[in-house]
């Protein structure tokens, strides 16, 4: 009974009657019940999580990645609640997503070297012109 779910035979036949191929295609995928929620509504979903649940989702499947991917869920990226784990590598990770960012708060990030003055300029000038708030308070990198 599974299998006849999970599987779909694609056979394709001629106007005679003849058999011309037959393939079993993979019905679903791994996703379960994800496969029927729009994407839409996926995204207004993960749009109420935070960056650290953002990138948390992006590693529980393909799916999940590729919802927590989409630029919109970055508009506004407050890092504040990261602080002690905020890398290069964090604005890295954003630069390729936050196409429309609009609100940056880097406070408090930067402690000992982990954000260098350089990937943060970087970032500024690739992303900074659809930003309106960037807060740098006590921001290790721009208090230097």
């Amino acid at each position: 009974m599974l299998e006849k779910k999970l599987h779909l035979n694609v056979v394709t036949v001629s106007s005679r009657g003849q058999v011309l191929s037959s393939s079993s295609s993979t019905f679903g995928s791994d996703n379960g019940c994800f496969d029927m929620v729009p994407r839409e509504a996926m995204v207004h979903i993960f749009r109420h999580l935070d960056f650290h649940s953002l990138v948390r989702c992006s590693q529980v499947s393909r799916l999940f990645r590729q919802v927590a991917s989409d630029p919109l869920l970055y508009t506004r990226v407050d890092l504040r609640p990261l602080f002690h784990i905020a890398c290069n590598g964090t604005l890295k990770f954003l630069s390729s997503k936050s196409l429309y960012i609009r609100y940056l708060d880097l406070s408090w990030c930067g402690n000992y070297g982990k954000i260098s003055p350089a990937n943060l300029r970087t970032f500024v000038f690739a992303r900074g012109s659809k930003l309106h708030h960037l807060l740098l308070t006590n921001c290790h990198v721009a208090t230097r």
